[in-house]
């Protein structure tokens, strides 16, 4: 919403899940095919946690580095440091991923900036490593202390993890496969993506599912100018929605 609270924690929050037995989201997927599925069991997408930071050094002219305190110099370091945490840092069988997405840093060709912020987002699944990758990010800002710099970091808690209840995903997959064929599951691939579902799927059992919804003539991502998907997989979701649901409802 306008203050930046997810619908999905709004809807937890409110008692949208009291009282239900299972929650169901489709997420369409514009790579796999019209008619196909991913439905997996456990983990199938990452907390997204972001983070703000600045160093600070001392502005000087750029002909005379040596009077001030890079702050450019510095990150440069401190970026390396960060690419190390996976894999160096995280246990290499648990998913990860540090990502810098901004940097803003001087005005002019010849003045070394007194200050360089950056951004970026932080993915992990497991509570223990979400907490471990923000740890060993304050301790990568700390190569720039070591250069004389100062630094500042803030980091913001995003969705939790997304799980997916293995007997609740079974059930999804069968569904499917009454509808449209045995044939019709495409290879899981699980996603270091954030999806605020996650905040219903944590109070009862529930699943995600990735529709296939690829037009053909080329690929067509996600959060990109090309985006685009075949609406003849929209009547496939609703199918599956009513149908899953009115199998559970056999199955209690």
């Amino acid at each position: 919403d306008a203050e930046g609270v997810s619908g999905g924690s709004l809807m937890a929050k409110e008692g949208l899940v009291d009282g239900l037995d299972a929650v169901f989201a489709i997420h369409i997927n514009s790579l796999i095919p019209t008619g196909q599925l991913m439905a997996g069991d456990g983990y199938v997408m990452a907390a997204p946690d972001i983070f703000d930071a600045v160093i600070t050094g001392k502005g000087t002219h750029g002909a005379y580095p040596h009077a001030g305190n890079d702050p450019i110099f510095a990150f440069a370091q401190v970026v390396n440091a960060i690419h190390g945490i996976h894999a160096r840092r995280i246990n290499p069988l648990k998913p990860s991923v540090i990502s810098i997405g901004a940097v803003h840093s001087g005005d002019a060709n010849n003045i070394i900036p007194n200050a360089l912020s950056f951004n970026g987002t932080i993915r992990s699944y497991e509570e223990e490593i979400r907490k471990q990758l923000h740890e060993e990010l304050e301790r990568a800002m700390g190569v720039a202390r070591a250069l004389g710099c100062e630094t500042s970091l803030k980091i913001s808690r995003g969705y939790p993890a997304t799980y997916n209840d293995p007997a609740v995903a079974k059930l999804a997959r069968s569904t499917a496969q009454s509808l449209l064929g045995e044939d019709c599951i495409f290879p899981f691939e699980p996603s270091m993506g954030g999806e605020d579902f996650s905040y219903l799927s944590n109070e009862v059992p529930g699943t995600i599912i990735f529709l296939g919804g690829s037009i053909g003539d080329k690929p067509r991502p996600h959060h990109n100018p090309s985006f685009n998907i075949d609406e003849k997989a929209l009547p496939i979701g609703s199918a599956l929605y009513a149908q899953t649901a009115v199998n559970l409802l056999k199955n209690l």
